[in-house]
């Protein structure tokens, strides 16, 4: 599976990053391939191959680690939101409404792979 690493949140922020990129972009948790890992302490943004029929840019995935899926699932499912800020700017994304959003490189909660 190729994606293309964008970004990893701190691991104080997964729950509500995952919320926001899942309610604001229409992320998709990737969760039933091999090289995905699951358990909650690790959200890898990424985005994905151009090789990919099933996901097609710029749709996100959500690469999670978690020990139990379906209990991060339902804690995503709050309405506490997650905002990157323009500091944190490095590749544009456009969202479900048009708005282009940017990811971060910066090197404290963030950093690109």
């Amino acid at each position: 599976m190729e994606l293309t690493p964008l970004l990893v949140v701190a691991p104080s922020e997964v729950t509500t990053a995952a919320r926001f990129y899942r309610q604001v972009f229409g992320a998709k948790i990737v969760s039933n391939d091999p090289e995905i890992l699951i358990g909650s302490d690790l959200l890898i943004i990424t985005c994905p191959a151009r090789s990919r029929t099933d996901l097609s840019p710029p749709m996100l995935c959500l690469q999670l680690r978690c020990s139990d899926p379906e209990q991060f699932a339902k804690k995503i499912l709050n309405t506490e939101q997650f905002t990157p800020t323009s500091e944190h700017c490095e590749w544009n994304v456009k969202d479900e409404h048009g708005i282009f959003w940017q990811f971060t490189n910066s090197k404290q909660s963030y950093c690109v792979l």
